[in-house]
């Protein structure tokens, strides 16, 4: 943070005796949770907690072949942590996903009866859904619906084949069925859909019971696929929400594993536990209550920073309860000014202060205006940015930061779909574009992605080997044929997404074994073989929804704006991926609010507005309520306040907020109680001259 900071033997005796209440936790084995806000140094604090636990009970756990347990938010986060605590092997590190799936992978017998009853649970709802909605109501009024059900399923693949083609000749080619069925393609399409769906589920469920292996799936076994956002269920697969389903299903119900993982884990430490889903939570309290004393559960995190709507948040000791708290007022991070705002902000029990006894003032000041390049620049100037001295804006609308970092293009495309117009599908649109955690992009980014990671390790002259061919292919190889592999591989080219992947599905079919086994590690995506199919994906993903009438027009219109977007500059992707993976030319650097979370800048300019994504007035309303004690906000309002709240203490020395919107007199009433005088951003060069 800043140079020649100076803590004074006071405050360095009451940090100790903070860390000393977790000693005394961690040694009667009293489940605890430390909340402490921003800056406070939590990741240092576990880190301790870890160290304090090895020191003291490394012998205990090797004589009983027990382990630590550590689990993060993200993986960022798990390397972060195993980087500062050292080698060794008595601590495991890993996201909860990980940590879950490394649990119950191994119970296969009643994974696949959790798998199947999930199953049965979606072909009811469909089957719910084929007799309420308007457009099967031709369907629910058939006289015979087996025979047209097992007739759908007979040509499903002309079906498939011909889905997307215009309404003639679409009719042209179900020359099997009666035209009377065809009067409205559109409802009929959605009739046909989820009459496949059932099909395919219930085929998927007389496998599982048949115990066989077919099309290459093994009907026996499920698995968590960590490189997906999105569940293949007759694949036997699934993705993150689902692994926890399923976790929590086992845990809850089979002491026998309830009594392994506490055999195994005599102490489990969950940082940011204000983001962990509460079936997470649920998980640790029943495992603490078989337990009793032989488990400690120990969680990291703050309340105020719970900025996903799938975090416990608060909620944690409604769901765990019986832990100690224990709480921390001390900020490592930031000068006294962005503490002190912070702290008016979060408006709660817990009132942060600088641990130094020397901390800086720092800057912070609030603009109206709308103009945000000249705010921006004002400020770069101001603060002398350089390589040395970046610029951080935490803008508020996610086509902003792909405008400003080359791939608004890409991210127009996803934004004007039907699929991202749908309810809150709308609200996905961040992580399935923005998401540095790359295993949660949405299912078309996901597969850019791994075309593109693929450009890009091969363009790359320090990419190590092992990251482009699996190990198990590189134990086949010669070191001729490895030489041979990656001279083909280099091969694939093109200078738009269209080009780059046609090459790729030339190069996936090249009579040489060893480049197919290679590309296949990177498609990871077996419904996909050719650029066909590859269009085909988008439009079934993102153009075609059950609660929209295709016709010829609107057809022939969304066709275009495929092929529009698969002509764009491949440029334009590796954009895309530079900012995924942080990598920056310019001394701007343009983050969201979510994806500023855990990270500490030392200039950060805030830009907002009265609406976030759909919601209106979010901010807005926020700002009326600026200093209301936290403990009387409704859902809405927590969860604008939290956002806020870690927006602006990622600061450390410099912070600047522009409100692009009016502000009305209680508004800056409001501002003025957290940050004083409200500055006019058209006027910043006279203001600060």
């Amino acid at each position: 943070m800043m140079d020649n900071l100076h803590v004074s033997e006071e405050n360095k005796n009451k940090e100790k005796q903070i860390f000393a209440q977790i000693e005394q936790c961690i040694d009667n084995n009293d489940c605890f949770v430390f909340d402490a806000g921003a800056g406070a140094g939590k990741t240092y604090c576990l880190i301790q907690s870890l160290s304090y636990i090895l020191s003291k009970y490394s012998s205990q756990l090797v004589a009983h072949n027990q382990m630590i347990r550590c689990i993060t938010y993200t993986n960022v986060a798990a390397t972060e942590i195993k980087k500062r605590l050292g080698n060794t092997e008595l601590v495991k590190v890993s996201t909860i996903h990980d940590f879950l799936w490394g649990e119950i992978c191994l119970y296969q017998k009643e994974l696949v009866e959790a798998h199947k009853k999930y199953i049965d649970e979606e072909i009811n709802n469909i089957e719910d859904k084929l007799k309420k909605e308007t457009w099967s109501k031709f369907y629910n009024e058939l006289e015979d619906k087996k025979n047209f059900i097992e007739k759908i399923c007979k040509y499903a693949d002309i079906y498939y084949k011909n889905k997307h083609k215009n309404a003639q000749e679409f009719k042209n080619a179900m020359d099997f069925l009666d035209k009377k069925y065809l009067s409205n393609v559109a409802n009929f399409k959605k009739v046909a859909d989820n009459i496949l769906k059932v099909y395919k589920f219930r085929e998927t469920i007389k496998n599982i019971d048949s115990k066989v292996k077919k099309d290459n799936i093994n009907y026996t076994k499920v698995a968590y696929n960590s490189q997906i956002s999105y569940d293949r269920l007759n694949a036997m697969q699934f993705s993150h929400d689902t692994l926890i389903r399923y976790s929590l299903d086992l845990i809850l119900n089979y002491k026998a594993l309830q009594k392994i993982i506490v055999d195994k884990y005599p102490y489990i430490l969950i940082d940011e536990y204000q983001d962990t889903n509460p079936s997470v939570v649920k998980i640790m309290a029943k495992l603490s209550e078989f337990a009793q004393k032989d488990l400690l559960i120990g969680y990291y995190g703050d309340k105020k920073q719970n900025i996903y709507d799938e975090g416990v948040g608060d909620s944690l000791t409604t769901l765990h309860p019986n832990i100690k708290e224990i709480k921390k007022e001390y900020n490592r991070r930031s000068a006294k000014k962005i503490i002190e705002v912070g702290t008016l902000i979060r408006n709660d029990e817990l009132k942060q202060k600088t641990i130094y006894d020397n901390c800086p003032e720092g800057s912070v000041s609030f603009y109206e205006g709308n103009d945000i390049d000249e705010f921006i620049n004002h400020h770069r100037t101001k603060w002398k940015i350089t390589q040395e001295n970046k610029l951080d804006c935490l803008v508020l609308k996610n086509e902003d930061i792909a405008h400003r970092m080359g791939f608004g293009d890409m991210y127009d495309f996803f934004k004007n779909s039907p699929y991202y117009k749908i309810g809150k599908n709308y609200n996905y649109l961040r992580d399935h574009i923005l998401n540095k955690e790359v295993e949660k992009l949405g299912e078309i980014q996901s597969y850019i992605y791994r075309l593109i990671e693929l450009r890009n390790r091969l363009k790359n002259p320090n990419t190590l080997i092992q990251e482009l061919v699996d190990r198990n292919i590189l134990k086949d190889l010669s070191i001729g044929e490895l030489r041979k592999l990656i001279y083909d591989l280099q091969k694939i080219d093109g200078h738009t997404l269209k080009e780059y992947n046609s090459s790729f599905f030339k190069m996936l079919l090249d009579e040489n074994v060893h480049v197919q086994r290679v590309l296949k590690t990177f498609l990871n995506e077996e419904r996909i073989n050719n650029s066909e199919l590859f269009y085909n994906y988008i439009f079934e993903k993102l153009f075609y929804t059950e609660d929209e009438d295709i016709d010829d027009q609107k057809l022939s219109s969304y066709k275009e704006t495929i092929s529009s977007f698969c002509d764009l500059d491949i440029s334009i992707f590796d954009d895309w991926y530079n900012y995924l993976h942080d990598i920056y030319k310019s001394n701007i650097m343009y983050h969201t609010y979510h994806g500023t979370k855990g990270d500490e800048f030392k200039n950060v300019l805030i830009i907002m507005g009265k609406d976030f994504g759909k919601m209106n007035n979010f901010f807005g309303n926020l700002i009326k309520h600026l200093s209301s004690p936290s403990n009387e906000d409704g859902k809405e309002l927590k969860s604008a306040r939290n956002l806020f709240y870690v927006a602006v203490t990622r600061a450390e020395n410099n912070l600047a907020i522009l409100y692009t919107d009016s502000l009305d007199g209680i508004q800056k009433e409001q501002i003025k109680n957290i940050f004083g005088e409200i500055k006019e951003a058209k006027n910043v060069g006279e203001q600060n001259a």
